[in-house]
């Protein structure tokens, strides 16, 4: 399951994501029912080795009265999307006010690399750009609290309209509902509500007007340029010491404020992980 999850591709980016603030929320009370159907959404989009899909997302940056500055801003996208185990290509056309610009990213490739075309020339990121998996299109995930379920009609079709509990996610409050096939258990449609800056609320609509799962893709749909260059990194990561070798003295305080040193745990095994407060566990 989690080789599929695992395409080095910024998707998100494109869709949804954009910077913000660590914001906090209640705890809602997971829906068992509701929990059940995104299960099955889970089980059905991870059990597909290759799909097509096309959609229409729809932004809308919506700041308060007591905010001021830039007026509201209206930003439509549409995505092309072909995924062919371990490859996933995805064409962008972002339509803001009157302008308008194309991309197209392929990724998942045995290089680990992320090709972008876009203004005429292809460009890519290295081996240690962003690891997201499709799923995260769809911002499915197994840990997500769902709180609320119901049943709609959406284009003539029955979906089960399910909602997920505000998170904090890369920064910023964020809450999504997925409108879902009953049939299928394919996503017709999300809507993603969050809040980038106190005072400013991002809502994005994404409609799929098209999804097709197990199809044969052919190759040409993945081929890259072979001579597209690295960009130069701005500093070189240092050369890590050949293990074994002794852990360097680290000192700090616990939740409870005792001090704690590693000195004091020789001979026990101790895992240290570092991380900052806009990472997932």
């Amino acid at each position: 399951m989690q080789s599929r999850l695992n395409i080095a591709l910024i998707v998100i980016t494109a869709l949804l994501l954009g910077g913000g603030v660590m914001a906090s929320a209640e705890t809602a009370i997971p829906c068992p029912h509701a929990t059940a159907v995104m299960e099955r959404v889970w089980q059905v989009y991870d059990g597909m080795t290759s799909f097509h899909g096309m959609s229409i997302s729809t932004t809308i940056l919506d700041r308060t009265a007591e905010v001021e500055g830039e007026a509201d801003t209206v930003r439509v996208s549409h995505m092309e999307l072909w995924f062919n185990y371990p490859r996933i290509r995805m064409d962008t056309t972002r339509e803001i006010d009157d302008s308008q610009d194309t991309s197209t990213a392929i990724s998942g490739l045995q290089t680990g690399f992320t090709y972008i075309y876009s203004s005429g020339q292809w460009s890519k990121t290295g081996h240690h750009s962003v690891e997201m998996g499709f799923m995260y299109i769809f911002l499915l995930c197994t840990d997500t609290p769902y709180t609320a379920v119901r049943e709609e009609m959406l284009a003539g079709r029955a979906v089960w309209v399910v909602e997920g509990e505000v998170l904090p996610f890369y920064g910023m409050l964020l809450q999504t509902t997925w409108w879902v096939d009953q049939q299928t258990y394919f996503i017709a449609q999300m809507v993603v509500v969050r809040e980038i800056t106190p005072g400013t609320i991002r809502t994005t609509t994404v409609q799929w007007t098209e999804f097709a799962p197990h199809i044969a893709i052919p190759d040409e749909k993945f081929a890259v340029p072979k001579d597209v260059p690295l960009p130069k990194r701005r500093f070189m990561p240092f050369d890590p010491p050949t293990a074994p070798f002794p852990a360097p003295e680290f000192r700090a305080v616990d939740i409870t404020g005792e001090e704690i040193s590693l000195v004091d745990l020789r001979g026990k095994v101790v895992l240290l992980n570092f991380w900052a407060s806009w990472c997932r566990p």
